[in-house]
């Protein structure tokens, strides 16, 4: 996937703060909103992001220090490793899944800032909403 992150200042300048601001809150709004990972959802406000990607960074540090797929004791020997879902199911995770759920989680993030940035270069058409499912993945 190749994005393009420069815009020029003349073009930032034309998008309305007000519109720009209704855009960002919307998608802070949808990236808070949890997202899916296998069959689960998972929560994913500003605290649960920053803690799956400890997750993931600590298991990638197992998996280059030997631990295989299928042990769920990869960070704890006397304790499967599991993550509380929204439903406060736990699921247990082997490190190589834990470094895909923090890859989930990031898609999940950057296809939302993709989808505002497009918004705001695209704005709305007659009768659209900021909040139309539409603009969101």
């Amino acid at each position: 996937m190749t994005v393009n992150l420069s815009r020029s200042a003349a073009s930032l300048a034309t998008i309305d703060p007000v519109f720009a601001a209704a855009v960002n809150k919307e998608r802070d709004r949808r990236i808070d909103a949890g997202f899916t990972y296998g069959a689960n959802t998972f929560d994913s406000g500003p605290e649960d992001r920053e803690r799956i990607m400890a997750a993931a960074a600590i298991a990638r540090s197992a998996i280059d220090g030997g631990a295989l797929a299928a042990d769920l004791r990869w960070y704890d020997a006397g304790v499967d490793f599991a993550w509380i879902d929204a439903s406060n199911a736990s699921v247990t995770m082997d490190a190589p899944t834990v470094v895909a759920f923090g890859a989930a989680l990031f898609d999940h993030v950057f296809t939302h800032i993709n989808a505002a940035r497009a918004l705001k270069d695209t704005g709305l058409g007659p009768g659209e909403t900021v909040q139309d499912a539409g603009h969101w993945p």
